[in-house]
């Protein structure tokens, strides 16, 4: 069994808004937090972190509901009677997949907090955890992200859930605002506001420039076993798999001739984890537990910019339609940006990443991610599969990507 790293306490100040009658909590959370610490740098493995916290938390389980867990939790965290207060689901979900909710206090018509639920199983707990305590500790000017409540634990038919809670994002997501026809001046500058903060993040710690590691090398060529096995089973999509693997191996070849910026990157840009405030022109990034990949265990940065820079121009590409249920259940797309629109965020977006001090990624760097990216969703593609049910909407979001997809590999081919 691996002992825990004799590392020091907290910033006590992570915690500023838990409320002043609950040092008990403040204990649990700086134990939580050291845990993550120790479970980030392998000197605890997962599952004794995960029972050590549970021995810490807090727990909050009623037997009415879970919604009575969570608003149980919530009053404490944020010293309210739970007859001011409703738990509402989050539909628009960006949250790594595990499930969120909103806190509404009802006096004040709004939501004052956000809940997220993980099952004691996810692998999403300690890295959200560490993530956030990391951007909190660092304190960057000109970027911002939730801030931690609380913790908590409860269980309910027979699961055992960790709970946190965190600050609201002033604003909604960039893709609510896509949906919800935001002048496109403000979307323009939401973009080269995203541009600035996504380089802000990465300037933030400097580290030696690195060669692609070998751990990525190895899990892109799993994808592209995946993809190749998926090509050979539908082949009327006309892609020729072996020429994909060769484009694959002339691609990583490109890429090992250069350096790649070492940084501490988001790890899952795109416009639902990112929210924006039209009005005060704030931006904030939500959702980083991918952000503790990009550290390695002795705290040195190790992720690669060109990762998050990539993820989030083609998700800007991507959400330009959105697909919606009409009446007969048929499904109808609704074009929510134009071409050159999309041309012209793309462009704001790297004018404020420039603007900011970020390093453009190659073109060699941006094919590599570009690749590995579409090999995934080639992989992972479940549309044709009978035996899977997807609701209309999101299969035909995804047909649409995959065309998109078997269109610029075609054309690299």
């Amino acid at each position: 069994m691996m002992m825990p790293l004799d590392l020091p306490p907290p910033p006590a100040y992570v915690y500023i808004a838990l409320p002043e009658h609950a040092p008990r909590l403040q204990r649990e959370c700086e134990k939580v937090l050291l845990l993550s610490q120790q479970e980030h740098a392998k000197a605890v493995a997962r599952p004794i972190a995960t029972t050590s916290a549970e021995r810490i938390l807090t727990n909050y389980s009623k037997k009415a509901s879970f919604e009575s867990c969570l608003k149980n939790f919530a009053c404490k965290a944020l010293d309210r009677s739970a007859a001011k207060l409703d738990i509402k689901a989050v539909e628009e979900v960006g949250y790594s997949g595990d499930q969120v909710y909103a806190v509404w206090d009802r006096a004040a018509n709004r939501t004052i907090a956000i809940l997220k639920v993980f099952q004691e199983s996810s692998e999403n707990f300690f890295p959200e955890v560490f993530s956030l305590d990391y951007l909190s500790s660092k304190e960057m000017a000109n970027f911002s992200s939730p801030q931690m409540r609380a913790l908590g634990k409860c269980s309910y038919n027979d699961k055992n859930y960790f709970l946190l809670c965190e600050s609201t994002a002033p604003g909604c997501s960039l893709l609510s605002h896509y949906k919800n026809g935001l002048k496109f001046a403000d979307l323009e500058r939401g973009m080269k506001e995203c541009g600035r903060t996504m380089a802000t993040l990465h300037r933030s710690v400097s580290g030696k420039p690195q060669a692609l590691s070998e751990a990525l090398e190895k899990k892109t060529r799993e994808l592209l076993a995946l993809a190749v096995e998926k090509l050979k089973a539908y082949p009327q999509e006309g892609i020729d798999a072996d020429k994909v693997a060769s484009l694959f191996e002339r691609t990583l070849a490109d890429v090992k001739t250069e350096a790649f910026p070492a940084a501490v990157i988001h790890g899952d840009t795109k416009l639902i984890n990112v929210f924006f405030e039209p009005q005060t022109n704030t931006v904030t990034w939500i959702d980083p537990p991918k952000l503790s990949e990009s550290i390695d265990p002795s705290g040195d940065p190790v992720g690669m910019p060109a990762k998050d820079f990539y993820s989030f121009i083609a998700d800007i590409e991507h959400q330009r339609f959105t697909f919606l249920l009409g009446e007969n259940n048929q499904v109808r797309s609704k074009e929510l940006l134009s071409q050159e629109q999309v041309e012209k965020l793309k462009k704001a977006f790297s004018s404020g990443y420039k603007e900011a001090g970020g390093q453009i990624p190659t073109q060699k760097q941006l094919a590599f991610f570009s690749l590995a990216a579409h090999l995934y969703f080639i992989g992972t593609d479940r549309t044709k599969d009978k035996s899977c049910s997807i609701p209309e909407p999101q299969k035909s979001s995804r047909e649409y990507r995959m065309r998109n997809i078997y269109k610029d590999l075609a054309a690299r081919l």
